[in-house]
């Protein structure tokens, strides 16, 4: 029988060829050996990675940090798995020990600041990208994933420079150009935005993620009919790809196009179950002439059936009584139409504010008038961006609100399952939608 000063470095040569089937028949052979042998532990389980056996990969990952605390490829390997098994909060302990034992490793920082953005901690998760930049100025993905923070951030121009640099530095990667045309697109640059993405699809054509992204970009800009045949290329591409299919859909509402706007949303939501897309088919449904009231009103009470059971909250009734002002909650984000927020200012402007407390839950994008606006007439604002719907619902119940608002009903970007778990006693439906939503939870 061979020995472990044999095994190992013919495994490890056989992971470098990609002889993976010779590696990690002699990785378990070293391990019958020495159960506790953690670099052999941590090669098998990028192995076991790689072939997306997760479940046995982390396995082997935490048995080799446990068998060696102090290894740091370990730790890198762990959590890189962890990111896979889409643990990100377990991935960052794992690439912070990492950065413990070698402090100056700049894959490491990438890494971090990776599992730093999946958990939307977007400011820290920037800190770390530029210390691998700094690091490692060519580091690869560096200033693609600190441009795509960035952007996170609002801090568009930052943005922009930096994956123009990317895109100088790897011409030849694709998403460096979807990533600038996002950004392009976000600072309302849409003539650019296109270029760079048709740039994306010259060097991939049958990039499906790519035509969805020119799709976005061309129906913001108001391109309707040049956008819909890039949204269903994508879905030719990728028939399960359902933000495209979503996408075509929105599109299509944008038209009137109704009864195919509800197909495209029922062909996302069948490829994910998503309440959001579910939603936007409902709100399709409205304009159909061939739906009943009766039938919308099952279309909707099913929505919540499926989407909207969750254990209720136990907050106090609502009392004037007591001298206390009644704590109202606005719950909105960005609107596609300007009457709404109209509404709303003339709404928070004439409250009384002896009687009433104000507090607006609010997951808009910063730096509009607007908004600005908004922000003046409560007596507290709440941003919500990154955090989700049972996250903002504890936050409500902990604030204690009496009467919770929502300004949404089914329209795109709406947040019903932070009704749905009843973090008020009263929760009220505006007017942002004109029929019920569904829940029980909604009282008015």
């Amino acid at each position: 029988m061979a020995s472990i000063d044999e095994l190992f470095p013919r495994a490890v040569d056989a992971q470098r060829r990609g002889d993976f089937a010779a590696a990690e028949r002699d990785y378990r052979q070293l391990l019958a050996i020495d159960p506790q042998h953690a670099l052999s532990l941590s090669n098998l389980g990028v192995i076991l990675g790689r072939r997306g056996e997760l479940g046995e990969a982390i396995i082997a990952a935490e048995n080799a940090v446990k068998a060696d605390p102090n290894l740091a490829v370990a730790y890198f390997n762990l959590g890189n798995i962890y990111r896979r098994l889409s643990r990100p909060a377990d991935a960052a302990k794992a690439y912070e020990r990492l950065l413990q034992l070698t402090p100056g490793y700049a894959p490491g920082y990438l890494n971090l600041g990776i599992a730093r953005g999946e958990l939307g901690q977007w400011p820290v998760a920037i800190e770390h990208f530029r210390r691998a930049l700094e690091l490692q100025p060519g580091i690869a993905d560096g200033l693609f994933y600190l441009g795509d923070a960035l952007i996170h951030v609002g801090q568009i121009d930052q943005a922009i420079s930096t994956l123009r640099a990317a895109v100088n530095q790897s011409p030849d990667l694709p998403r460096n150009y979807l990533a600038l045309a996002r950004a392009l697109s976000s600072a309302g640059q849409f003539t650019e935005a296109i270029l760079t993405a048709e740039e994306a699809l010259t060097l991939q054509p049958q990039h499906a993620v790519a035509h969805n992204f020119l799709g976005i970009v061309l129906d913001k800009a108001g391109q309707f009919d040049e956008a819909q045949p890039h949204f269903r290329e994508a879905v030719r591409i990728r028939a399960d790809f359902a933000g495209a299919w979503s996408n075509l859909g929105l599109s299509l509402s944008s038209q009137g196009r109704s009864a195919e706007a509800a197909e495209a949303f029922a062909k996302a939501a069948e490829f994910r179950p998503d309440p959001i897309f579910a939603s936007c088919r409902l709100l399709a449904l409205l304009d159909s002439s061939s739906m009943t009231p009766e039938n919308l009103f099952v279309e909707h009470l099913n929505w919540a059936a499926k989407y909207a059971a969750f254990p209720r909250g136990e907050a106090s009734l609502p009392s004037i009584a007591s001298g206390q002002r009644l704590k109202i909650g606005y719950l909105f984000g960005d609107y596609k139409s300007s009457a709404l927020p109209l509404f709303l200012e003339s709404l928070l402007a004439h409250h009384d504010r002896e009687k009433f407390h104000l507090t607006c839950y609010t997951y808009t994008t910063p730096g509009s008038g607007m908004i600005d606006r908004l922000h003046i007439l409560a007596d507290d604002w709440q941003p919500l961006a990154g955090i989700d719907d049972s996250a903002v619902a504890d936050r409500i119940h902990a604030d204690k609100i009496d009467v919770l608002v929502d300004l949404y009903g089914h329209t795109f970007g709406n947040r019903l399952l932070v009704f749905a778990r009843k973090p008020a006693r009263v929760n009220v439906s505006l007017f942002g939608y004109p029929s019920t939503t569904g829940l029980k939870e909604i009282n008015y």
